[in-house]
């Protein structure tokens, strides 16, 4: 394992939102600690990024900048290379984050009350999204049994007819459960949404995160350059650590679609890609991918490592099968704690921070979602802290 997977940095101190958290939830937590909440990395950035932005600020101006031919090259590059999907390169928007298009994507796509589709336990700013922009969430819940989770698509087919349900969001991976969905699945979704006039909207933030034995494929690339109906959103965010430089592509094939959902941005007053986002991401996309097959490599045995140490030490917690994203998905309800008992004694008593279930909809109580994304040792030790917490009951 590289050295740089080894070690995890101190971001006390430096506006980091989950260290600051942590440090809220329990200001007496002890040195060394780390949390495992926010899905951001604790590791250091692929180094020939910083380089990269390094050489700009040194040698350019920074002002207003727009997106390059060279820097839509190297995101339809990675999309061929990591995904065997042709993108054309007019149909990639840069845009500043993922969670801002997905607003941007709901006031584009469906009108103030209509219906809007999501998939929970799911990513929390999809309820936000849909209503902060005066619309409606329309639960499709996921199926659970046994900790592993599959769509339940007779329902989103019902859902689907209603004519008051005008948009879907969906999250590919998944986010939290871990699920990389087939083709079969996919497929699915996209023919109810589009046989009922559902505006599909793609969220693929976590697509480069996948385990052995798994393959995600983007929606979009299953459908073919003439896909209607449909925007996939992307980011280098996830897979280089690069949240902070607020940089995505939203890419949408048909050319109607796309001018609406950058009119709704130009309405909304949204904001540009800054310079340096542009120049993190061509930097990943074209100089980073080794760093990330270390990374992976580094995800497969966090997840191993998790995996055993729960089966052995912490039987009474249930483990969700992670395919994709670098998220852990564990039921705790059998520690008998109520969801507020849960995080105060995760927060007090083991000096354990994660996302509680609950923010991905009622259907995550008494769940918890674990970051991976750090060196395997503090995996090792913030399971250990559950375990002396527990006999220490």
């Amino acid at each position: 394992m590289e050295q740089a997977f080894l070690t995890a940095p101190n971001r006390r101190g430096t506006g980091a939102y989950k260290w600051d958290q942590m440090d809220e939830w329990n200001p007496q937590v002890a040195q060394g600690v780390i949390p495992y909440s926010v899905a951001d990395m604790e590791l250091m950035n692929p180094p020939v990024i910083g380089e990269a932005v390094a050489a700009y600020v040194k040698e350019n101006v920074l002002g207003y900048t727009g997106p390059t031919q060279a820097y839509r090259e190297a995101v339809a590059s990675w999309m061929a290379r990591r995904h065997q999907w042709t993108v054309p390169l007019d149909a990639i928007v840069p845009f500043p984050g993922v969670v801002p298009a997905l607003y941007n994507a709901v006031r584009a796509f469906s009108s103030p009350g209509d219906g809007v589709i999501i998939q929970p336990p799911v990513y929390y700013p999809f309820r936000t999204a849909i209503e902060g922009s005066g619309r409606c969430v329309v639960a499709n819940p996921l199926l659970e049994e046994d900790a592993s989770y599959r769509m339940n698509l007779s329902q989103l087919e019902e859902l689907a007819k209603d004519p008051a349900n005008t948009l879907m969001i969906l999250c590919s991976p998944h986010n939290p459960v871990g699920r990389v969905w087939s083709e079969e699945e996919l497929l699915a979704v996209y023919r109810i949404c589009r046989e009922n006039g559902v505006f599909l909207v793609c969220d693929e933030i976590h697509h480069d995160l996948v385990l052995k034995g798994h393959r995600h494929r983007p929606l979009a690339s299953l459908i073919g350059p003439e896909a209607k109906g449909l925007m996939t959103a992307t980011a280098p965010s996830k897979t280089f650590n690069l949240a902070g430089y607020v940089a995505s592509n939203i890419i949408i094939m048909d050319p109607q679609e796309r001018q609406a959902f950058q009119e709704e941005a130009r309405l909304s007053g949204v904001g540009m890609v800054n310079a340096l986002g542009y120049v993190a991401a061509k930097a990943a996309y074209n100089e980073a991918e080794d760093w990330l097959e270390g990374f992976l490599e580094l995800l497969q045995e966090n997840e191993r490592t998790a995996r055993a140490y729960v089966k052995e030490h912490l039987p009474m917690i249930r483990v969700a099968p992670l395919e994709g994203t670098y998220l852990l998905w564990m039921d705790c309800s059998a520690l008998g704690f109520n969801a507020q008992e849960l995080e105060a004694w995760l927060h007090k008593k083991a000096e354990v921070f994660f996302d509680e279930g609950i923010l991905f909809g009622e259907e995550g109580a008494l769940w918890e979602r674990m970051n991976l994304a750090c060196p395997t040792a503090k995996i090792l030790e913030a399971l250990a802290r559950i375990q002396e917490a527990l006999l220490a009951q």
